[in-house]
């Protein structure tokens, strides 16, 4: 937000964990009150990936489960975020945001495990089990 507050001029892609999102929704407020470019991936994997490979079967790992797309519209904007759920969702949504230099959201929807290899690597390094 900071970086896009700072650079009016610039489009900022700020990607985003579920979890993390849940902790500071008000970015979403801001960035449409002060007319930010700043355009928000949203990663949904039901939870908090990087916990689960660290700690997994841990129930805080668990979160509520939000729709993330709705969110814009109901702190202000006068459009929809944009949920997606495959490639070429996600290619279109793409083209949605270049649009103009509006606040967009875009909730990509990902399966519960689906950390990625490295998040997976990272995560067996740091177990303590």
């Amino acid at each position: 937000m900071g970086a896009a507050l700072a650079n009016p001029d610039k489009t900022v892609l700020l990607l985003i964990g579920d979890g993390s999102l849940q902790e500071v929704p008000q970015v979403i407020s801001s960035a449409i009150r002060h007319q930010a470019n700043l355009k928000m991936l949203v990663l949904n994997n039901n939870g908090y990936e990087i916990e689960r490979a660290i700690l997994d079967n841990y129930p805080y790992n668990d979160i509520a489960s939000w729709n993330f797309s709705l969110m814009q519209r109901a702190m202000g904007s006068s459009r929809d975020g944009i949920r997606v759920t495959n490639y070429g969702e996600l290619g279109e949504a793409f083209i949605e945001m270049r649009k103009d230099r509006a606040f967009q959201l875009i909730e990509v929807m990902l399966p519960q495990g689906d950390g990625g290899k490295v998040m997976k690597e990272v995560g067996e390094s740091l177990r303590f089990d």
